[in-house]
């Protein structure tokens, strides 16, 4: 099922997202992680990054933070 502009939008308002947040999507891998990076850039949210190898490779460092 495909979603248009709006409807994205709709979903990420409604789950407390605003364009103007700075949102980094992330994933045990980074394959669902890149799904929703392009769906939040189709209704312009611009400030999206991905962590790239996501939580396996994050959770694997003693030193980083971590915030639960």
């Amino acid at each position: 099922m495909l979603a248009d502009q709006s409807t994205l939008k709709g979903l990420f308002v409604a789950a407390g997202l605003e364009p103007s947040q700075e949102i980094v999507t992330y994933c045990q891998s980074g394959a669902r992680a890149s799904l929703l990076y392009f769906a939040l850039r189709v209704p312009g949210y611009d400030r999206v990054r991905m962590c790239d190898r996501s939580w396996a490779e994050w959770s694997a460092v003693a030193d980083v933070p971590v915030k639960k």
